[in-house]
């Protein structure tokens, strides 16, 4: 009977080891690739142009982020996102139509994750950050950054112990010519689909 009992405390203590190994051994830092298509863009009333930059809602691009695992639920990091939507650009005096084209939308800021940390194999997130959204027109050849902020929610499945895709979305608040917070403002909308690889 002794035998029996140190034989299950043997079993049960290894159990517990390997299970806290295996718990310690999440990775702490997670590199993702994304897809991204603005399923909405408000225009964008330029005061040094005198006109109204009007996107083409339905724009693909590409990102990426880096982010650090420093609590169970949070992780703090840095992500960039690139896209080429259509554009019209209209001139405020006349009404007119002064130049189409392709434009650039490019953000880069410090974000945050808080939410799933990775317990079971599925779980949501919310996410939010702030630093830049950045505009180029084709007709223009020239940057116009802004400051922005960005807020958004994500469903994520994780898998192999270091992998997981999402499917994420979000929305970026951008504060153009400092005209103010009423005047200046424009939103994006966007769906991300997510590939993340943890190290």
């Amino acid at each position: 009977m002794m035998k029996i009992l140190i034989v299950a405390t043997a079993l049960l203590t290894t159990t517990t080891v390997a299970a806290h190994a295996q718990a310690s051994a999440q990775p702490s830092n997670w590199f993702s690739l994304y897809g991204l298509m603005y399923t909405g863009t408000s225009n964008l009333r330029d005061p040094d142009t005198n006109s109204d930059w009007r996107f083409d809602d339905n724009a693909f691009g590409l990102g990426a982020s880096l982010h650090r695992q420093v609590a169970r639920s949070l992780m703090i990091g840095v992500d960039a996102s690139f896209a080429r939507p259509e554009y019209e650009r209209v001139d405020l005096g006349t009404g007119m139509l002064a130049a189409r084209g392709t434009a650039t939308i490019a953000t880069a800021m410090a974000n945050g994750r808080y939410g799933y940390a990775g317990g079971g194999d599925i779980g949501f997130y919310l996410t939010g950050g702030l630093g830049t959204v950045a505009y180029r027109l084709e007709d223009l050849d020239s940057w116009n950054a802004d400051f922005a902020l960005h807020a958004g929610t994500g469903l994520e499945y994780r898998f192999g112990g270091n992998k997981a895709v999402a499917l994420e979305w979000g929305r970026t608040w951008g504060y153009h010519e400092e005209e103010g917070v009423g005047d200046g403002r424009q939103t994006h909308s966007a769906l991300k689909l997510i590939g993340r690889i943890g190290f």
